[in-house]
């Protein structure tokens, strides 16, 4: 079985040294310790390191992910519910933020048709109204006017 030092690990998945030990801290990925006290990840490590970054990236706070990683290490059913309601949330917030990715895209396109062309003193006012549809998308229409 491969084992990997801070430093490989580090390099191989471009974080931090200071990140994997703070992971090391909060108990989210804990590799083996060697006789000189030096940490060794596993390939396993490894994979729950990449879990947390996708993850991360995702959404999932740190709690969040150290559920599912416990899920994954134990194969704890009780957590069941409770992961699949996070996984339901986070599912729910990334296709809002799709949704709101579009828009800003289809912005920045209508955008940047408007200043091309500069055909009217209106087209500002079509560059406001983008974004405040942007804006309404962002806040799912909530308005505190």
């Amino acid at each position: 079985m491969k084992e990997y030092t801070i430093k490989e690990v580090s390099k191989m998945l471009i974080l931090p040294k200071a990140t994997l030990r703070y992971y090391d801290q909060i108990g989210l990925v804990v590799p083996q310790r060697a006789n000189n006290r030096y940490r060794y990840y596993t390939e396993q490590d490894v994979l729950h390191l990449q879990y947390t970054e996708v993850l991360k990236f995702s959404g999932f706070t740190l709690l969040e992910i150290k559920e599912v990683l416990d899920f994954k290490r134990e194969r704890n059913i009780s957590n069941c519910p409770l992961l699949l309601h996070i996984m339901s949330e986070k599912k729910a917030d990334l296709l809002k933020r799709i949704e709101l990715y579009h828009s800003m895209v289809g912005f920045i396109d209508q955008a940047g048709v408007l200043m091309k062309n500069k055909k009217s003193p209106s087209d500002m006012a079509k560059i406001d109204k983008f974004v405040t549809d942007v804006y309404q998308t962002m806040t799912g229409g909530n308005n505190s006017e």
